[in-house]
């Protein structure tokens, strides 16, 4: 049987082989938070990374270089010396980890590590991580904490192309599987029965959907019925879903670029047919509609969203 450090460099030489990204030591920066003057001076004195070099004698380095610098930044920032870092093996390194993530209330290190796991295509572990992390917080805690942060720092990767889309395609639909999953629990278990009906939908070219899920989740532990509409509804067709019944409450999101004009109309129009209905807009681009917007609630975090179900309910 091999081991897991067997296995993850028998998947690095095969991802190599398969012409997979390289990284450049300002990819390195991004991604680790180490200066890449730090990094050539541990290249240097500790001989940690051995990078390739392009055609044009420029360093690339590998997804497991990404994950090594991500670990031995993450224990050097714990108060472990580089020097002594450097003279650990691989599974010595994997020990210092594990003793080190067991500490749920280090949020950092769990992220950092959730990143090295996505670098590292590393499905198993990520989902070890997340899965220790909802027994110790709960659904709710482990993704406001953890989840939430992790996206944040992805993010911001991958806006600056330091993250390949498909590690965070990956990553995200295993996350969208998991709330799924919860919402379907709690669905089963009668929790929806206080007898108010949400909508929750992603206006038509919207595909961003783990905060809308997220929302969508709380609803129905909070008692509403849901109807998820989904990624990319054509506005028309949910205007007809409207008049088929109207619900009590409409959850939508923004996250692409829209105009704020488009955006309000959206709004308007639902407002205007349905003054009781209570409309919550979440996402990105929310935040360029007017923070008093006489129509809506704006959502910037899930615990406004709780007040605000707290409101209606009252």
């Amino acid at each position: 049987m091999i081991t897991l450090l067997q296995f993850r460099k028998h998947l690095h030489r095969i991802s190599c082989s398969m012409g997979v990204v390289k990284y450049s030591i300002k990819d390195l920066e991004r991604i680790s938070g180490i200066k890449a003057h730090t990094i050539r001076i541990w290249e240097q004195r500790h001989n940690i990374l051995n990078p390739t070099r392009s055609d044009t004698n420029i360093r690339e380095y590998s997804p497991e270089d990404v994950r090594k610098i991500i670990t031995l930044g993450s224990l050097n920032a714990r108060g472990l010396k580089i020097s002594k870092l450097a003279k650990l093996s691989e599974e010595d390194l994997a020990q210092e980890v594990l003793r080190h993530s067991e500490n749920s209330q280090d949020v950092e290190f769990q992220v950092e590590q959730m990143v090295v796991a996505m670098v590292d295509f590393d499905i198993e572990e990520f989902k070890n991580i997340l899965n220790q992390n909802i027994r110790l917080l709960g659904f709710e805690g482990a993704f406001e904490k953890l989840i939430y942060p992790f996206f944040e720092r992805i993010g911001i990767l991958w806006q600056v192309g330091s993250v390949d889309p498909v590690q965070e395609h990956l990553i995200s639909n295993l996350i969208r599987h998991k709330i799924i999953v919860e919402i379907d629990r709690h669905t089963k278990s009668g929790d929806a029965n206080n007898g108010k009906l949400l909508y929750a939908f992603l206006p038509e070219g919207e595909y961003h959907e783990l905060g809308l899920l997220y929302y969508s989740l709380l609803a129905v532990k909070n008692g509403f019925k849901l109807l998820y509409f989904g990624q990319s509804t054509p506005f028309e067709s949910f205007k007809d879903a409207i008049k088929f019944q109207a619900p009590d409450v409409v959850l939508m999101s923004f996250v692409q670029s829209m105009e704020t004009q488009e955006m309000n109309d959206m709004i308007d129009y639902l407002a205007s047919k349905h003054p009781e209905m209570h409309i919550c807009v979440s996402g990105y681009q929310a935040s360029k509609l007017d923070p008093d917007h006489p129509h809506c609630t704006l959502l910037a975090n899930p615990e406004q969203f709780r007040t605000k179900m707290r409101e209606i309910l009252a």
